[in-house]
């Protein structure tokens, strides 16, 4: 497999390609394989009704605070000085945080920085204006697959790791980029395996799917813990608040 081909996960959100093709993805890079991660939405939004929706401005100042590895790498983006009040943390610098996370949690799959890249195509959250920011940006996709695979003659596997009844409607319209990997293969003549819908093509060797074992699912919730200390905090005090009420904590969305 090293050598012949180059794989590209498409995802919604900066978590996905952890919890739903981290192992797929881990498979590939123990063989030797090249991963990119492609992330389409920017993960962060102020919802209608005032909320944050991704990362909360509360854990950007605790972690910008505590983390002097998320310190340089925020100067590095052009934010040198913490802001000292929520109200103050802006929707660049939540994105920045979450990029600082899906990097850490992506060189634990074996993918390095430099092969990870951040679309921006809205916020990947669940409004109308979510998914059109997503379809609209559907060729700059396809831009950045024809420019990573010019001259470039191992064969692509991409994954799409979405499917169209996904409870989340940013993934069912991530789904629809299946469409994108078509028209990148009309246009550029190259031959290239799409893995979509969580399934894989039954007739080609060697591309079936990892089944996750028990061993696979703690190491992904460990590595979850420990990378996305933004959205694990975020969990934690949601379930709190549920016990608090009386209510048996149970896990929400983590975008």
């Amino acid at each position: 497999m090293k050598g012949k081909n180059r794989v590209f996960a498409i995802v919604t959100h900066h978590d996905d390609a952890l919890l739903r093709a981290g192992v797929t993805i881990k498979k590939f890079t123990d063989a030797g394989v090249e991963v990119s991660i492609v992330v389409l939405t920017s993960g962060a939004s102020i919802l209608p009704n005032g909320n944050e929706s991704g990362v909360q401005a509360k854990d950007v100042l605790d972690l910008w605070n505590e983390d002097a590895d998320l310190q340089a790498f925020m100067a590095r983006r052009g934010f040198a000085n913490m802001p000292t009040e929520k109200k103050d943390v802006t929707l660049e610098m939540k994105y920045a945080v979450r990029e600082y996370e899906e990097i850490n949690a992506n060189k634990q799959l074996g993918v390095p920085e430099e092969n990870v890249v951040f679309l921006h195509l809205g916020s990947g959250g669940r409004e109308d204006s979510d998914q059109q920011d997503l379809r609209n940006g559907f060729q700059r996709n396809l831009n950045l697959l024809k420019e990573k695979t010019s001259g470039d003659e191992r064969v692509p596997i991409f994954v799409v790791a979405d499917t169209s009844v996904d409870l989340h409607i940013a993934h069912r319209t991530t789904e629809e980029a299946g469409h994108v990997i078509q028209q990148f293969v009309s246009e550029t003549g190259k031959q290239a395996e799409v893995w979509s819908g969580m399934r894989s093509p039954t007739a080609a060797e060697n591309t079936t799917w990892v089944l996750a074992s028990q061993e696979d699912i703690e190491y992904k919730r460990e590595t979850f813990e420990k990378s996305y200390p933004s959205q694990s905090r975020r969990q934690g005090r949601a379930m709190a608040e549920q016990a608090a009420r009386g209510e048996a904590p149970t896990p929400t969305s983590w975008d």
